[in-house]
């Protein structure tokens, strides 16, 4: 007499790290924003487009956040956005740029200020030559 085998459950699944990736960035204590680097890449006067550029990148991927250009100089204080773009490693600000028609001449501090729902953080400040 042959006998047919009992069905068995099968053992749950494990969970698939790759389908529930952990965040890039870890949560600050307390529920608050964690504080990453921020590095500007380059940056300076570019005189074909008269237009002040800083490139920089923030230290963390995250698909959602946002990058301010700060220029301080002798006509104030002037800004420019733009989203940020996550790549393998890092968070790409991109080019952020400022026309000379909203710049005076002279000597500007330049700050890039990195947010997003979860992190933040400022560049060290370097200094652009407006002619």
């Amino acid at each position: 007499m042959t006998t047919s085998p009992e069905p068995t459950e099968e053992p749950p699944a494990a969970e698939d790290p790759a389908l529930d990736p952990e965040p890039s960035t870890p949560a600050a204590p307390g529920g608050g924003t964690a504080t990453v680097d921020v590095v500007t890449t380059y940056y300076g006067w570019n005189t074909t487009s008269a237009a002040v550029e800083v490139g920089a990148y923030a230290a963390t991927v995250e698909s959602d956040g946002v990058c301010t250009l700060t220029l301080t100089g002798p006509g104030g204080t002037v800004t420019a956005q733009g989203s940020a773009l996550a790549d393998a490693s890092s968070t790409s600000c991109g080019e952020l740029s400022v026309p000379g028609t909203q710049l005076s001449s002279g000597s500007w501090q330049a700050v890039v200020g990195y947010s997003s729902p979860r992190s933040r953080g400022t560049s060290a400040a370097v200094t652009v030559e407006v002619p």
